[in-house]
């Protein structure tokens, strides 16, 4: 007689969490080293330099959305529990990784500094984790998630099987990405 649940029927739902977790890894670094500068009024001196500071921003948002693709496709590649089509782990690849410029925006736009952004990022964490329960709620009542930008991933991702279903939860949900990110851009450049 077993005690324990059954586990190896949630492992790709796992895979999927620990994915969206890891494309988010560089928002922290690059999202604390910029809290920093602008603890440390090194903001203000970005700005007078010859190289704008926006320029700068725009190729750490690259550089977050790059690692966390590499990231992201890496661990679906070499997982060892589920295994995906290439594209389809590229297309999933890309949707988690571009909430790691979100959530560094997020933390940048709402904190005043690292004690505050710390608190931030756990809040959004469990906004990014909130989103996997969708795998647990029935049909009509999942929806009520999709705003947050990792439902549309996890949503594709179980849908794997049908392939327009799957193009169409991948791009509706890098649309709602892209539509934050310039939201959240407008508001930074504004407190920024």
């Amino acid at each position: 007689m077993v005690f324990f649940p059954e586990v190896m029927e949630y492992a790709p739902m796992t895979v999927m969490l620990f994915g969206a977790m890891i494309a988010v890894f560089p928002a922290f670094v690059i999202g604390f080293v910029m809290m920093d500068e602008k603890d440390g009024g090194l903001n203000q001196v970005l700005r007078i330099l010859p190289f704008h500071l926006y320029k700068l921003i725009g190729l750490r948002v690259a550089l977050m959305t790059s690692i966390g693709l590499i990231n992201a496709t890496l661990f679906f590649a070499l997982n060892g529990i589920v295994s995906f089509p290439f594209i389809k782990m590229i297309m999933l690849s890309i949707n988690v990784s571009l909430f790691a410029p979100i959530t560094a925006f997020i933390m940048l736009c709402i904190s005043a500094n690292k004690i505050e952004a710390a608190a931030v990022l756990k809040g959004i964490s469990f906004v990014t984790f909130f989103a996997f329960l969708q795998f647990f709620i029935p049909n009509g009542y999942k929806y009520f998630l999709s705003p947050i930008p990792t439902f549309w991933a996890y949503r594709a991702f179980e849908v794997m099987e049908k392939e327009m279903l799957f193009m169409l939860f991948c791009s509706i949900g890098i649309f709602i990405q892209l539509v934050y990110l310039m939201i959240l851009w407008k508001i930074f450049e504004k407190k920024w």
